[in-house]
């Protein structure tokens, strides 16, 4: 696991770290923002949780960094309490994490093609790093030979119809019990700007009349 440095520009509701997690055998990512270091210890052992019930299988050794904000009390204790083994990089030498910072460095160049390519707010890069961890789980990687790591994960070969290309343009329906007027229309313009995987089963859009986030 690991973690970026501060971005020079928070997200739309004031995120400023990113936070990587890969399940190495599988190669599987979760990312997480965050809005300060000091909420990285409650979301690792979030994630290690999470991970732990969707597999059915217990995490045996975590590796990260030595930086503060992962030897902590939090990350000691819940390693400790699970009988997980933890270890950190020597000093000065990234090498020995260097899955999860490969991966960070490869979500981070698609946000910024996305960003730019779309020629959207910097805002929104905590939605296209979110959203450049799902597609990169549904893409080959050199570290498995004939699977993507969302099948190797999950034992289910992915379904890629939903994809849809950063800041693409659209129109999103407005649900009945929620116009003013049966003369009011039924779809909003909007762009797109990812696919919630964990919180709504829809896509991330910016309603392009009033600049706010929905999903749909």
């Amino acid at each position: 696991m690991d973690i970026t440095g501060p971005m020079s520009v928070p997200t739309w509701d004031g995120f400023l770290y990113a936070l990587v997690i890969v399940e190495v055998s599988c190669r599987y990512p979760v990312g997480r923002l965050l809005r300060t270091k000091e909420d990285v210890g409650v979301t690792v052992c979030d994630v290690l949780a999470m991970l732990e019930r969707q597999s059915g299988l217990k995490v045996r050794r975590l590796c990260s960094d030595n930086g503060s904000e992962f030897v902590n009390d939090a990350i000691n204790t819940f390693c400790r309490h699970n009988g997980i083994i933890y270890e950190t990089t020597i000093p000065y030498i990234p090498e020995q994490n260097g899955i999860a910072k490969r991966a960070i460095a490869v979500f981070f160049e698609m946000v910024r093609s996305m960003l730019y390519t779309a020629n959207v707010s910097l805002r929104y890069w905590g939605e296209a790093f979110s959203y450049a961890v799902h597609i990169r789980s549904l893409s080959a990687t050199t570290g498995l030979n004939s699977v993507v790591s969302y099948e190797a994960w999950t034992g289910r070969k992915p379904d890629v119809s939903h994809l849809r290309v950063f800041g693409s343009l659209g129109w999103a329906h407005v649900p009945r019990q929620v116009r003013r007027g049966k003369l009011e229309s039924q779809a909003v313009k909007v762009q797109m700007l990812g696919w919630w995987v964990d919180k709504a089963k829809g896509y991330r859009l910016e309603d392009l009349e009033n600049g706010k986030l929905i999903a749909s």
